[in-house]
């Protein structure tokens, strides 16, 4: 599951998890500045909480049509960055339980 934190805006259930990101279902239609929302992983059957987990949006590719415009990102997938030697050890364990 993820949940971003605080007036929780988006929930939804983790459909792929690595070391390097996640992409999660849900509706994330109207999902606000994500530079602005913490993102927080919780695996209640482990009781494993990952708070405010450093995030980039993973920018979506485009078809090189000639127009110039900026990047379009997506809005359920997230690629991690910059965690610390104590997040990556909690994204392990929770790792090895999600596996199975």
């Amino acid at each position: 599951m993820v949940l971003y934190k605080s007036e929780p805006q988006v929930m939804g259930q983790v459909t792929n998890l690595s070391v390097g990101g996640i992409a999660f279902g849900g509706n994330t239609i109207g999902l606000p500045d994500t530079e602005n929302v913490q993102l927080d992983l919780l695996m209640t059957e482990k009781g494993i909480y990952l708070h405010n987990i450093p995030y980039t949006a993973v920018p979506i590719m485009t078809s090189g049509n000639g127009k110039k415009k900026g990047p379009a990102f997506r809005t359920n997938a997230f690629r991690f960055k910059h965690l610390d030697v104590e997040k990556k050890g909690q994204l392990r364990e929770l790792l090895a339980h999600h596996v199975g």
